[in-house]
């Protein structure tokens, strides 16, 4: 079991992260041609296509935003490719900020509290893929290939430093007083294995969460739940908007964006508190958070109240 900014990692959810963390192939994105000129080597994919695990990995939304097109190709077809083209592909992946490819600065966090052997050995590992950005920095892409190389030690410190990247608060689990903790499990029991927990995959996200617990049914807490699903979860259980500007315990609050499109949810455990899931990630947990933290959070959309009561 270990600690991640107050979170519990359970040691079989990260060793799921270990088979999932890095795709057993490669998508690359590009903002005008793709340089590589044999067809047999890849082929075309398109964004909705890409599994939730492997959009986490390569972080696709940062060069969705860019990209004109993606390209799928294998390990073995990647190795194929000289090196000079294997450089281009990466520092443009790189500099559209696709996952799995860290300057040396961050991969030092990565590995910090490895023994100094450990460190030497992930990076003999990671050598044979470092390419140089531009004169001051280089940069290092992480492979199955070589992820397969590491021991067990490696992985596990690697995954919990970069999973610290994604947690913007740590856990007040331990400043909650037990009886809320205990009253929202027993009133709520779907949340009782997973408060304070990661899950072993991306895809959860927060409507799933709010609406797990709206209906106590526990199949809804691990699937990536689309708005209108979320909507026919609150209609079907009674709640309704409430003219309030504040919330009371049990009411479901949800932000819009400038769009009326729903952006985030959460549970009011009470007046100060809510279960929340702040991504769709394995490396967002489902928490217990201070209301104004999320509403923070969240300060630049629209939060609106809904209570069944």
């Amino acid at each position: 079991m270990i600690n991640i900014k107050g979170y519990t990692l359970l040691n079989e959810t990260v060793d799921f992260w270990m088979e999932v963390f890095i795709p057993d192939y490669e998508l690359f994105f590009f903002k005008k041609e793709n340089p590589i000129n044999n067809r047999q080597l890849f082929r075309y994919v398109s964004k909705r296509s890409i599994n939730l695990n492997s959009r986490t990995s390569f972080t696709t939304w940062k060069p969705n935003q860019f990209s004109q097109k993606i390209i799928k190709v294998t390990n073995h077809d990647f190795s194929k490719l000289d090196c000079n083209l294997k450089e281009k592909i990466i520092t443009e992946q790189y500099s559209l900020g696709r996952g799995l490819i860290f300057n040396e600065n961050d991969l030092e966090v990565l590995i910090k509290g490895l023994t100094p052997y450990h460190k030497r050995k992930c990076l003999e590992i990671l050598s044979e893929n470092r390419y140089q950005y531009n004169k001051n920095t280089n940069i290092l892409h992480i492979r199955r290939p070589q992820w397969d190389q590491f021991t067990h030690e490696m992985k596990i410190t690697f995954l919990s430093n970069y999973a610290t990247w994604w947690i913007d608060e740590a856990s007040s689990w331990e400043e909650i007083d037990i009886k809320i903790k205990q009253r929202f499990t027993i009133n709520h029991p779907v949340t009782a294995n997973v408060l304070n927990k990661f899950p072993e995959q991306s895809g959860p996200n927060c409507l799933a969460a709010t609406a797990s617990v709206v209906s106590n049914d526990l199949s809804k807490l691990y699937q990536w739940m689309e708005p209108n699903e979320f909507k026919e979860t609150l209609n079907l259980f009674d709640y309704k908007q409430s003219n309030r500007l504040k919330w009371n315990q049990e009411d479901v609050l949800v932000w819009f964006n400038e769009s009326d499109e729903i952006v985030h949810s959460a549970f009011a455990v009470d007046e100060k508190w809510a279960f929340n899931k702040q991504g769709q990630t394995m490396f967002h947990p489902w928490q217990l958070i201070e209301i104004d933290r999320v509403v923070q959070a969240w300060n630049n959309t629209s939060l609106k109240v809904y209570s069944n009561k």
